[in-house]
């Protein structure tokens, strides 16, 4: 008899707790969420595109639709989106952070660099995170992401 060997796949919402003030996920977002899990991209940002048309103010669901278009390379509706998260739901520090990859994506490094340092200052603070995220290669060499990396552990 040979030996099976079975592997485990843990998988993290690094979002919550949602913002202040928002409710917990409706069957529609659980929809979007399972497609976001799955990596099923197109699917998912049609759920959230959807979802957002009904549901202007969940900063949730514009974060979400953010990192999906990240994913899908489409970095200024990716920025745009983000930033909507930011107006209605305060920023939580992922937008920050996820707002920083679609501007580092796109090129903006000025503004990658200033939602670097917001997402430090709301508490992102791994250092390894910044400086393995394929994402923010771009910022690397540059000497303000320095003088920020070594202000985190």
């Amino acid at each position: 008899m040979g030996t099976r060997t079975r592997r485990w796949l843990i998988v993290m919402d690094t979002i919550s707790p949602l913002p202040a003030g928002d409710q917990p996920l409706t069957a529609e977002l659980l929809k979007g969420e399972e497609r976001y899990a799955a990596r099923r991209w197109d699917e998912a940002v049609a759920v959230y595109q959807d979802y957002v048309q009904v549901n202007p103010d969940n900063a949730f669901a514009w974060h979400r639709l953010g990192t999906i278009q990240i994913q899908l390379g489409k970095y200024p509706e990716a920025i745009g989106n983000l930033e909507q998260a930011i107006r209605i739901g305060g920023g939580v520090p992922a937008d920050f952070y996820n707002l920083a990859c679609a501007y580092a994506r796109a090129g903006e490094t000025d503004k990658a660099l200033d939602m670097v340092e917001r997402a430090i200052k709301a508490g992102i603070a791994s250092r390894q995170q910044y400086e393995s995220d394929s994402d923010l290669v771009s910022l690397r060499e540059s000497a303000r992401f320095k003088v920020l990396m070594q202000q985190l552990k």
